[in-house]
């Protein structure tokens, strides 16, 4: 089971009783099989909540990190600059400047 957030649309989501409720970007993340998070991931419309703890830090692991691109909002790029390990990603000034910054990161990573 995995946690995911939906960051685009609205997805149907059905419980374990059977009903069917709307799960949109306003709420917070729920859990769903692997096989379904890895689908809606790869549909863009979720991303993994469990990438990132409450502190930002922990088990994060890049190889499942959330497709991101510079259609993305900077907040957005720059969270995931920062689970990355860049260093003052909160004063990435551009969408670029954050992607490169990811981007260099992940070399370094070796992802």
């Amino acid at each position: 089971m995995k946690m995911i957030k939906i960051i685009c649309g609205t997805y149907g989501f059905r419980s374990g009783n059977g009903i069917l409720s709307p799960k949109t970007p306003r709420d917070p993340p729920f859990e769903v099989d692997d096989t379904e998070a890895k689908r809606l991931v790869a549909l863009k419309v979720a991303e993994y909540a469990d990438d990132f703890d409450d502190e930002g830090e922990g088990d994060f692991d890049p190889g499942e990190l959330p497709y991101y691109d510079e259609s993305m909002s900077l907040k957005k790029l720059r969270e995931i600059a920062e689970a990355y390990g860049v260093e003052n990603a909160s004063k990435l000034k551009s969408k670029d400047a954050a992607i490169k910054a990811i981007e260099e990161a992940k070399n370094d990573a070796g992802v």
